[in-house]
């Protein structure tokens, strides 16, 4: 069975933007009162996996950048 739970309007959720590809390129959060809290933005290596996060205020501040680094697999 498939259980179903109504959102009130104080059920923050994040909006996702993808791009062509369906890659997430930016991650909308909200906070508990329905407001931007911040927004993520995402950049990918040639292999499609995350290279960079950057972390925004809602005024567009830079707050943080994630570098993503992945270990090379052995063939």
């Amino acid at each position: 069975t498939t259980e179903i739970y109504p959102l009130s309007p104080h059920d923050a959720l994040p909006i996702y933007e993808y791009d062509a590809a369906g890659r997430m390129t930016l991650e909308s959060v909200y906070d508990d009162k329905n407001k931007l809290d911040n927004y993520k933005k995402f950049e990918y290596n040639e292999l499609n996996r995350k290279k960079t996060q950057y972390t925004y205020t809602p005024k567009g501040k830079l707050q943080t950048v994630k570098v993503y680094e992945y270990l090379a697999e052995d063939a």
